[in-house]
């Protein structure tokens, strides 16, 4: 009923509408009248680029951290490859990175303070920023 009203009050093309129009789908509008095409009566949001403004720290170097994301637990939502040896599994089921009686992820190499499966590394890794924002925060806590 909801969508029915909504398409008919010109807001949502129908599906069959949008058959019809390779282009646009002609949709009268109130807020916009004169509105001929989707584009004019649904004006664009600009999009910005985040590449300039991403907030990362060129003076943060995962070599003089001390690995302090290697301290958070990684839930393993993808399959990377991660070694079965580095995998546990909680009771509802979830896998996560195998973290030592310490609490520092088990892949992590002591000696060099890198992770020693860096290639094979869980997604929440590789989105892990080195100088973000998270990694900033992390670095605040420790």
């Amino acid at each position: 009923m909801i969508r029915q009203n909504i398409i008919g009050h010109g807001c949502i093309p129908s599906i069959n509408q949008a058959r019809r129009s390779a282009r646009f789908v002609k949709i009268p509008s109130a807020r916009y009248p004169a509105a001929t095409d989707f584009a004019q009566a649904w004006p664009l949001i600009p999009l910005h680029d985040l590449t300039d403004d991403t907030g990362i720290d060129p003076s943060i170097s995962c070599s003089a951290c001390a690995a302090k994301c290697c301290r958070l637990e990684v839930m393993l939502i993808t399959d990377t490859g991660v070694p079965e040896r580095f995998i546990e599994t909680d009771d509802w089921g979830s896998q996560t990175m195998a973290r030592l009686d310490d609490g520092w992820c088990a892949a992590l190499d002591r000696h060099s303070m890198g992770c020693s499966i860096y290639e094979l590394r869980p997604l929440i890794c590789r989105e892990f920023d080195m100088g973000g924002y998270d990694c900033q925060e992390e670095r605040l806590r420790a």
